[in-house]
This record gives C-alpha cells, sequence and structure tokens, in this order.
C-alpha cells in the first residue's frame, strides 16, 4: 500500500498524518505531521498449512510540515513478520497478528482483516 496526505493551512492536529497509521512498526503518535509520503509493501502466503498463514512486510516513510521538509535522511524504515488465521476462507477474512520493528520504535498488532 501506499499513501500520500498534504494538509494545507490550519487543521486541528488530530487530523494531520501519522506514519505509524500507515508504517507497522512505529507508534502513531511518535512522527506527525502535515505532509505524509509512505509506502509499505507486503508477502502474504496464506494459507500455508490449513488455516495458517505468515506474512512479511517492509515500509518506509517520513512526515513533514513542509515538501521541502522531506529529506532522504529523515525517511523511516521499518520491516516485520506476521501470522494469519483464516477465520473464513470463502472471504479471505483473517485475523492477523504482526511485529513490526522500526527504526526506533517496534509495535504488535493484533487485527481482524488485512492491513490493505
Amino acid at each position: 500500500g501506499r499513501s500520500v496526505k498534504f494538509i494545507d493551512g490550519d487543521a486541528p492536529f488530530w487530523n494531520y498524518a501519522r506514519l505509524g497509521d500507515i508504517v507497522r512498526g512505529y507508534l502513531p503518535t511518535l512522527y506527525i505531521g502535515k505532509k505524509l509520503v509512505a509506502v509499505q509493501m507486503e508477502y502474504r502466503r496464506v494459507p500455508l498449512w490449513k488455516r495458517i498463514g505468515f506474512t512479511v512486510f517492509a515500509g518506509v516513510g517520513s512526515v513533514s510540515d513542509s515538501i521541502s521538509g522531506f529529506e532522504s535522511s529523515k525517511f523511516k524504515f521499518a520491516t516485520g513478520i506476521g501470522l494469519r488465521y483464516v477465520l473464513v476462507e470463502s472471504e479471505k477474512f483473517n485475523i492477523r497478528i504482526d511485529y513490526g520493528i522500526g527504526d526506533d520504535s517496534a509495535e504488535l498488532y493484533l487485527a481482524v482483516g488485512e492491513a490493505f
């Protein structure tokens, strides 16, 4: 998945872009700005055995308050692994557990459905 979010002018802080909402491995409150550029890739192997599968993923992104603030040194990288349990086979409906590791953060995710 990829994401670009640009907020111009005044906006409430809670509407700002959060890197952790897109790139797994970062707290949503760690990197926040008015502008965001991010991409995340994932390889899924579901099912691997019966209803159980796995995934590996990687992402990169950055937030800034201005377009000129996007510098290569400010981009954050993350990688991770995950397990999948197929709850409804006909719908490809999964329960997922992911563990993402960022440059200076790590997060565990438990969710229903896929990230993208």
